[in-house]
Parts: C-alpha cells; sequence; structure tokens
C-alpha cells in the first residue's frame, strides 16, 4: 500500500482517551480498557462506512483483531514491522511505498485492538507496562471444537475505536482514511492516529477473468489464476477443490429444498486467488468471505457488476484453514444465509 499518496491534515491525537478522531488506548490502559468492555464495538446512531489503515513501526511481530460488541476478539490477523521502499526520485523529492500495511473497510464504533503473542503457559520475562489482559486463540479440528493443542495468548498493547468527526466526510466515497501508526518507545507503545485524504478513482478489476465451475453440485466463477502455472498455489489447487466441493455438498443437505432451489438459481460463489478492491492508490486485499448485496458498492470498489448478490471467496489458499471453523459447511452455509435473507425475505436487511 503507497501510503506516501495519502495527505496528513490533522495532529496526532494524545495516547491515551477520547480524542477528535476516536477512543484510543495503549499498554496498561489498553489492557484495562479491554478487561472492563470499554475497548467493545459500539452500535453508534450516526456510524458510516470508514477505512483504517494500521502500520506496525516496532520491530515486534503484532497481531490485529476486530473486537465484537461482547468484546471478543475475532480474525486475528498478523501485522509486521512495516517495510518502506523508495519507488522514485527526482529534483523536488522522492516516493516511497510501505508493505505490511493492513487496511480494514469498517464503521465508526467499530474497535480495533493491537497484541503481542506467546504460547500458552510460557513464563517470559516482560516489561512493565506490558498488560496482563490476554485474550486465547485456540485452533480449530474437523469438529468445529477448539481443542487444547496451540493454545496462544494474546496479550493487549493497544485500542483504537474509531468515531465520526464533526466535519464529517469519512464516508464520502472513500475519500477519507485514518492512518494508525504504532510506535515503541522505553515506556511502551503509543499510537499516532491521523486523517489522510485519498483519491477516490477505484481499482478497476472489472474485467478480471473467471472461469465456470461447478463445484459440489454449485454453479461457481474461478478466477483464472487459480490454474495458472504459479508454483505458490498449483499444489493445493486440487485439496482446494475437495474441500469446496464437500462443503457445497454439505449446504446443499442442510438447506431446505424450497432455499436450496432458490439459491442455487441465483447466488453465484465467486472464488479468487487474490483480490484487492477500493481506491486505486490505497487498495483493501480482501480476506475470507462475503455477501455482495450493494450494487452501489460493486461498482464503487472497482469490480464487475455481475458479482452483486454472490458470495465472494477473496483467497482460495486461506479457505480450508477455517473449513471446519462452524463444522462442514458452516461458513459458506453462513453466506449463503445472508444472501436468501436479502433475496427472499420480506423486506430484506430491513427485516
Amino acid at each position: 500500500v503507497a501510503m506516501s499518496l495519502c495527505r496528513s491534515d490533522t495532529p496526532a491525537i494524545p495516547p491515551c482517551g477520547k480524542s477528535l478522531l476516536g477512543d484510543v488506548f495503549v499498554n496498561g490502559d489498553a489492557s484495562s480498557a479491554a478487561s472492563v468492555g470499554l475497548l467493545n464495538s459500539l452500535d453508534l446512531k450516526m456510524a458510516t462506512g470508514i477505512r483504517v489503515a494500521f502500520r506496525n513501526y516496532t520491530s515486534d511481530d503484532l497481531v490485529l483483531c476486530w473486537v465484537g460488541f461482547d468484546g471478543g476478539l475475532h480474525h486475528h490477523y498478523r501485522l509486521p514491522p512495516c517495510v518502506t521502499s523508495v519507488t522514485g526520485t527526482d529534483v523536488g523529492g522522492f516516493g516511497t511505498a510501505e508493505d505490511g500495511v493492513h487496511v480494514e473497510t469498517t464503521t465508526h464504533g467499530h474497535a480495533f485492538v493491537l497484541g503481542t503473542r506467546r504460547a500458552r503457559g510460557v513464563d517470559a520475562a516482560a516489561p512493565c507496562w506490558l498488560p496482563p489482559f490476554c485474550g486465547t486463540r485456540r485452533k480449530r479440528d474437523e469438529s468445529g471444537d477448539a481443542g487444547d493443542d496451540g493454545e496462544e495468548d494474546l496479550h493487549v498493547v493497544a485500542g483504537y475505536r474509531p468515531r465520526p468527526t464533526a466535519a464529517g466526510g469519512d464516508g464520502d466515497g472513500g475519500a477519507l482514511l485514518r492512518l494508525v501508526t504504532v510506535t515503541l518507545g522505553r515506556e511502551g507503545y503509543h499510537l499516532d492516529v491521523r486523517a489522510c485524504a485519498l483519491g477516490i478513482e477505484p481499482l478497476d478489476t472489472s474485467d478480471k477473468p473467471y472461469r465456470d465451475l461447478v463445484l459440489g453440485g454449485w454453479p461457481t466463477k474461478c478466477d483464472d489464476d487459480l490454474f495458472s502455472d504459479f508454483p505458490s498455489f498449483r499444489p493445493e489447487l486440487a485439496e482446494f477443490s475437495e474441500c469446496m466441493a464437500g462443503d457445497l455438498r454439505a449446504v446443499a443437505e442442510k438447506l431446505p429444498p424450497v432455499a436450496r432451489e432458490a439459491l442455487a438459481g441465483s447466488t453465484l460463489v465467486w472464488i479468487d486467488a487474490s483480490q484487492k478492491y477500493g481506491s486505486k492508490c490505497s487498495p483493501t486485499t480482501g480476506r475470507a468471505l462475503c455477501f455482495h448485496g450493494s450494487a452501489e458498492w460493486i461498482q464503487a470498489s472497482g469490480m464487475t457488476p455481475e458479482k452483486y448478490g454472490g458470495v465472494e471467496l477473496y483467497r482460495a489458499s486461506e479457505y480450508c484453514d477455517d473449513e471446519f471453523l462452524w463444522g462442514r459447511g458452516g461458513v459458506m452455509l453462513h453466506e449463503l444465509s445472508h444472501a436468501y435473507h436479502r433475496k427472499f425475505v420480506e423486506d430484506a436487511f430491513d427485516n
């Protein structure tokens, strides 16, 4: 993500508590806030869509989690140290690009925490500012249950919850972005949050080629790159096809016949090797799955309008990792339930 294309318009905010751009907590304050529910996501009445970019300017491998409305930690994205490279020089200056920036498309009031991870039971020496509060991440087995193997503790060291500003504009076509930079000093972690202007021209992927393929009896559109000679993915293609076909067969068995026929005849499953979308100068890398219920969002994101009303898997190589999250076919059934709700229930998402 080339963050050099952003323009910083507001000063850095204080290290903790409420500010113009949201709620910020670090070190022990972050731990305390998370432990008593003060860092949960909130359902704000005036909330609109917003983009938040996180970059790690420490030497530590960090973990970024979305905090649910009940305080649960979700997603556990790795946020490695940022690597900056020079992209060009001229008489007037030089351009830079940064690898390792994670961009979230979210909503005002939704909270995120950053943490450090270590194996459960490891009593490692820690600096005095390392907070005691932690969440636990467990690997799941094929039954969908969390097992005891591979447990890790996540020690929360910082948190951020964006709020609308008096000036507004965060949700205006993605024109503004909150840039959250985490640094580490003698007294612990620090968050710097700034509002940045972005170009709103979308990254155009509307002509991306897909192949028609039936998996598990369900119609799908598969990214041409899945069938390329990329050595990083070809060994996993057969395993993925078997996983997806098995899941879609399980979905067909679980759905009531009327719902199954309605969805199979109207809801394509789009499968990507990878997919970026959104602003051309700072696109979002798609993760996991989603149901596309907004034609306007599809257009603004630069993708083909044919995806409207479909379910999309943004990165096929990661699918098998969460295949049994909610039992066989559970993650796909979840997204197809959104599709049925939107298309076939009276008043759709308003009901």
